[in-house]
């Protein structure tokens, strides 16, 4: 999902306010896309997640993004990642939380940082972005408000639609005992009552990208930041909480403006498909560097954690990797892209019987099913030491690898009990990282 697209499907009626009355405002300025920091490499790929909070109504969604934690000391920055925790994955990314008013465990819990030791006269930098969106089924009348400019983040339509206070506050924590050592930053959007604006309060709720102090006193302590989550009010249900990379550092291009832009909430006239046309072009830049620097092909671990995007821009994906993988036809028209060996780019063929012969004569290994033990058979004519073997299913993510894997003379198993009924494809390279064996496997 892309971050951008994301904020705009839940406020598509915002979009459609400002167009009309776009000729009102100044012309919005492009953006400099070179003044972002790009999700490529892992050490950005990894800082570049971000927490979205959600509570949703029957025709409003209030939403707060946060992200981008920095410590900032004598002007050098290092960089705070969030802790994404292991159950996001297996939740599709998203959480919901407590039905219970009141402070949110769940989400407080799961809401945090990778643990960090700052310096005295040091500062937090961190981007925020609270917004109230009207959902694409609602039709209110427009309100002729005088101020609806700067208000346009925040106009709902219609008054008491926002029927929780929702609120979030920024907390340093002690790692070793898990108290809260001091609140940094406090923001929240209330009930609306009798206006079609959804109040906002806090700490500079209308600023998107914060700096704040950080106590002396705890300087030197290993502390992460927590983001406590609150809801008060009569619904039943919780908030949701999404952890989602981005290919872009948000805080570049995204700040609460008076109408000088259409969209209220970008100081700049962000196009989607020039950005994705740039970011491509320093993606590749990038893997060619690690190819000439790491003399090896690329696997998919070099690629961005936003690379979900690559599955909606065919003539992309297709490009990037064509450029670095290898493509495995399962039949005439399926096929999965595998990473590539090292050196010549060897193509194996499948016989009849099953069986891969390598280009060079290192002995043969034929493969089969065992579906009663659940495990992928290797018979071998010769021991093949220290082998990387890896299984890929069908859309090329990696299910399954050992690096070093002794493959013995006779027969060797690779149980897969978790993985379900499914193809697979199975390819084996030695030590030199060159191709052994690349064939299709039924897990049935």
């Amino acid at each position: 999902m892309k971050t951008f697209k994301f904020f705009s499907a839940l406020f598509i009626f915002i979009f459609a306010f400002y167009l009309f009355h776009s000729k009102v405002f100044a012309e919005c300025q492009p953006c400099d896309y070179s003044k972002a920091l790009l999700g490529i490499n892992p050490q950005n790929s990894k800082f570049l997640w971000y927490f979205h909070f959600l509570n949703v109504f029957d025709s409003v969604t209030v939403e707060t993004t946060y992200g981008e934690f920095q410590i900032v000391r004598d002007g050098d920055r290092e960089k705070i990642n969030l802790l994404i925790a292991p159950v996001f994955e297996t939740n599709q990314w998203r959480v919901l939380g407590q039905d219970p008013s009141g402070e949110d465990t769940i989400l407080t819990n799961l809401a945090r940082t990778e643990p960090f030791v700052y310096q005295a006269n040091s500062k937090l930098l961190f981007f925020r972005l609270l917004l109230a969106g009207i959902s694409c089924s609602s039709n209110p009348p427009i309100e002729p408000n005088k101020n609806w400019g700067k208000d346009a983040a925040f106009w709902v339509g219609y008054p008491q639609v926002i029927l929780d206070t929702s609120e979030w506050v920024v907390q340093l924590v002690d790692k070793q005992t898990g108290n809260v050592l001091t609140v940094l930053d406090s923001v929240g959007i209330s009930t609306n009552y009798n206006t079609p604006i959804a109040n906002v309060y806090g700490t500079s709720p209308k600023v998107a990208n914060r700096e704040v102090d950080l106590p002396d006193e705890f300087a030197g302590r290993e502390v992460y930041l927590r983001i406590s989550t609150r809801r008060f009010g009569p619904t039943p249900l919780g908030m949701w909480l999404y952890a989602e990379p981005s290919k872009f550092s948000l805080s570049s291009f995204y700040e609460y403006n008076t109408g000088e832009c259409i969209i209220p909430w970008l100081n700049c006239d962000f196009n989607y498909k020039d950005f994705e046309v740039y970011f491509f072009g320093k993606l590749i830049e990038y893997l060619d560097g690690l190819v000439e620097s790491r003399n090896r092909p690329i696997s998919f671990e070099d690629l961005p954690s936003d690379n979900i995007w690559l599955a909606e821009n065919k003539h992309l994906s297709d490009s990037l990797f064509s450029r670095y993988f290898d493509k495995f036809f399962l039949n005439d028209s399926n096929f999965v892209w595998i990473e590539r060996s090292v050196g010549e780019n060897y193509r194996k063929f499948e016989n009849q019987e099953g069986i891969i012969k390598p280009k060079e004569e290192e002995g043969r290994i034929s493969v089969f099913y065992d579906k009663n033990r659940k495990c992928i058979i290797l018979n071998s004519t010769h021991k093949l030491s220290d082998c990387w073997v890896k299984v890929y299913n069908l859309i090329g993510r990696k299910i399954w690898e050992s690096q070093h894997f002794d493959i013995f003379e006779g027969e060797n198993r690779i149980c897969l009990s978790q993985v379900g009924s499914q193809i697979v494809i199975l390819q084996v390279q030695n030590s030199s990282n060159l191709n052994l064996l690349l064939t299709k496997v039924p897990l049935y």
